[in-house]
Parts: C-alpha cells; structure tokens; sequence
C-alpha cells in the first residue's frame, strides 16, 4: 500500500473520529447544562465502566487480530483457507465471555456501587454482547485496510447516539433510559456491519475451530494481563475518584477525563492506521534487520512529540475559558485536571506508538512488563494524589504514570526489540518543550505577551535543535511504501 492509500485510511479515520468526537462534545454539553451534577456524574460512571470493559471480552486479542489480519494481506483468505476460521472463533470466543461478564457485573455492582446506579451499571454490562461482535469486525477490517467502512458505521452510530439521546434529555428522561437507548444503539451499529457479506463471514458459527481457540488461549496469558492493565491505567483515575468523591465532585474530574479521551481520538486513529504499515515494514527485507522499522519510528516519534507538545501547550492556554463558556462556570474546577491531562495525552501517544511497535515485534511480554510498571506508579499515586489534592491530584497521578511508562516502553523498544530509536530523533521537541517552559516561567506582562512568546520560544528552539529535516517527507514516503 503507497503513501496515497495511507492518506485515504488517514482520512477515512480522522474524518469518522473527528466527527464523532464533536458529536460527544455536543452531548457532554447537553448532559451537563440541563441534568444535575449528581444525575451527569452517574452517567459518566457508568460510561467510564463501559470503557473500561469494552475490551474484556476479547481477552486482550483485539490488536493480534488486527495484526494477523494485515499479515495475510486480504479478506479473500477466509474463504480459502485456515485462516478462515480465526475471525468466527475469535467472534465466538468475545460473545461468551460478554455474556458472562455482563452476568458477573449485574451481580457484583450491588457490593461496590450505591443503589441507584445498579441499574445503569447492569446495562453496562449487556451493551458488552455487541460491544464483543464489533471489536472482531473493526479489528478485521483495520488489518484489511477498509477503514472506511469502520468510518461509515462510526459516522451513523455517532450522529443517532448524539440525536437520540440529545431528545431524550430536553425532554427530561433520566440517566437509565439514556443508557437503554445507548445499549439498542450498539446492536443497530452491529446490525449495520452484518450489512457486509465479509462481516457476516466473520460471525458464521460454522468456521468455529476447537485447534484456534486453543492457540487463543495459549496467547491469552499475556495479551489478558496486557489488556486489563491498560484498561486500567486508563480508566482507573476516574474509578477511584468514584469511590472516594460524591458524583457532584466527581463531575468536574469527569468533564475533564472525558475531554482527555476526546483528544486521544487523533492518536488512536494514526496508531490504527499505522499498523499494517509498521506490520509490512518489520516483514521487509532490511540490511541490517529493522533498519527501515527503526528509521520510520524515529521519525514517528520525532514528528509526534513536537506536534502533540505544541497542541497541549496550545491547548492549556486556553482551557480556563473554553471549560467555562462551554461546560458552564460550575465545572470551572476542571481546568487544572485538564491543562494536566492534556500534557499525559501526549505521553499516551508515544505509548499508543510504541506499545504498536512492541507487538507488531511480537514483543508482547515486554508490553506486559511496561504497563505492569505503569500501573504500579499510578495506584498509589492516585491514593496519595487524591488525599493530598483532592480530584486535581488524580490528573498529576496519571501524568507522572504516563511519562514513566513512556521511559520503560521507549527503552524496552531500543534494547529489548532491536528498534533503534535514537535520541537524536525524541531530544530536540523535548528541548523546545524545556524551553518553552522556561520562557513561560520568566515571562514577565500579561498573558496576552506571555502566550505567544512562549510558543515562539518553543517553535525557533524545534527549528534550531533539528526537530523538521530535509529529507524527512521523501524518507517516509519510500518508508511506507514497502
């Protein structure tokens, strides 16, 4: 696949995650101007849960499906041969342990969870069974390089989700009918992918082989690990808060997390595109092996840093009054949390990156290791955080976490993967970054001076320190092209 191909995935993705993230602003908007703190801080309970299990029933497969299905290079192959039957066992597998999930939750929110969130939690829970199917059909169709019909289903869903329940709350339904509708919601989006003959293949009962599902569970020792810790480490600021803080304190935390996922879309849909390409890449013939792999990673990572820096200090900047023109000045105290998650957002990336690389290596085991890492930083960090600083403590927890794990994954990948990643490629955004900072911290005026001074400061720095190279656009079009 050429650079042009790339593009259309790019855009087939950016233009699906964009539009759906500006249709989940404009709900969080709705939720959080019309209900009470109380009534938006349950709904971002329960969607925070949703989150944090909707990769569980796969078991940690979903990215192994997506890579085995960019390595057999077509959705022919499930009509001749054996790898006709790894999608439906994979379907079949996600399906049962929804099933048994949604069973475990309806019964253990009644121990951890206060009465008038069983309900919606339960429905959590149910909203798994299509939640299973789905991941299977995306991951398939991100290994085949059709995400632009990830993007036509992400679109539709997205735009019904944001009028149905947009209706429902200007007309004064509580959280439980909401989220009944955002379960019936997930199963038209399936019924919309079963529209495609391949994906109805993928779900066919009849190519479910005992010998795959046995090679699953080999896989699952480690990809389950790996999966629940990085569900956690992404979910488990807003869970601990939930079991500390009142659902009114825990909604300005809550509006600046979900602001936090909303910027993650720009991340996850290059990392979602980029995987067949790193997987193509790692497979050419190199001299030395993983040379080609370690120069487009540079590249990757040195283009990332300096872009994302520069948006999240763009972003902090004006955060104070785009939270209280948007949101309403009663989630005022969710700016610091946020101008903090915005700095992690870009730790994320690198993460999302690096934790692709690791994988298309089949270095699973050293993902596993990094993650475990980050979450031992992170529990007690968000304990000590939260009880030192209240809920802005849990945004500097998930900071400090992120950039720790970013050293580990960074180093696992260079001595642990054979990817050289040089430090000429991830220093000169972080001296323009350093930079910055010093000129923000020594600025002296308003913030109107200040501001523009500071971004000045970090662009003539990148410049000076060699972040943007000739040669760099021509070397990654030859790159991708593999």
């Amino acid at each position: 696949m050429g650079h042009s191909a790339i593009l259309r995935n790019l855009g087939s993705g950016a233009a699906a995650r964009l539009f759906s993230a500006a249709l989940g602003v404009a709900l969080l908007v709705v939720m959080a101007r019309i209900w009470q703190p109380s009534e938006f801080g349950g709904y971002l309970t329960g969607f925070n849960l949703f989150q944090l299990l909707q990769q569980t029933p796969l078991l940690g497969l979903h990215f192994l499906l997506a890579r085995d299905a960019a390595a057999s290079g077509s959705e022919e192959r499930l009509a001749n041969d054996r790898k006709a039957a790894e999608l439906p066992t994979a379907a079949a597998l996600g399906l049962s342990v929804a099933l048994a999930t949604a069973v475990a939750l309806g019964l253990g929110v009644n121990y951890a969870y206060p009465a008038n969130l069983h309900a919606v939690l339960q429905l959590v829970g149910i909203s798994l069974v299509p939640t299973s199917a789905i991941m299977v059909i995306e991951m398939a169709l991100t290994g085949w390089e059709r995400l632009y019909l990830v993007a036509i289903v992400n679109i539709a869903e997205s735009a019904a989700r944001c009028m149905v329940l947009g209706i429902m709350i200007l007309w004064g339904y509580g959280v439980l009918a909401v989220f009944t509708a955002f379960v019936a919601l997930r199963f038209g989006a399936l019924l919309l992918y079963l529209l495609d003959r391949s994906c109805r293949t993928i779900m066919s009962p009849r190519n479910i082989n005992l010998l795959v599902l046995r090679e699953y569970f080999r896989e699952v020792p480690v990809l389950f690990p790996l999966m629940l810790l990085a569900a956690a480490f992404s979910k488990l600021d807003v869970t601990v808060l939930s079991w500390s803080v009142p659902p009114e304190a825990l909604a300005s935390y809550a509006v600046a997390s979900r602001c936090y996922d909303l910027v993650l879309m720009a991340p996850s849909i290059l990392v979602t595109v980029l995987l067949p390409v790193l997987t193509r890449v790692d497979r050419s013939n190199d001299r030395p092996p993983g040379g080609s792999l370690s120069t487009l990673v540079g590249l990757l990572l040195r283009y990332g840093l300096l872009i994302g820096l520069l948006c999240a200090s763009l972003g902090a900047m004006l955060t104070a009054p785009l939270v209280s023109s948007v949101f309403g000045v009663r989630y005022a105290d969710a700016t610091l949390p946020l101008q903090l998650l915005l700095f992690a957002a870009v730790g994320t990336a690198v993460n999302q990156l690096v934790a692709c690389v690791l994988l298309v290596r089949h270095q699973q085991r050293l993902d596993l290791l990094c993650l475990a890492i980050g979450v031992v930083v992170l529990v007690p960090g968000l304990l000590i955080a939260i009880k030192v600083f209240g809920p802005w403590g849990a945004g500097l927890a998930v900071l400090i976490a992120t950039l720790v794990q970013c050293v580990t994954r960074v180093v696992a990948l260079r001595f642990g993967a054979g990817v050289n990643v040089s430090t000429i490629d991830i220093a000169p955004p972080l001296i323009a970054m350093t930079a910055m900072l010093a000129a923000t911290w020594l600025g002296l005026g308003s913030a109107l001076v200040t501001g523009p001074a500071a971004l000045m400061t970090f662009l003539v720095v990148a410049w000076l320190t060699g972040s943007v190279r000739s040669g760099d656009l021509s070397s990654g079009r030859i790159l991708v092209s593999k």
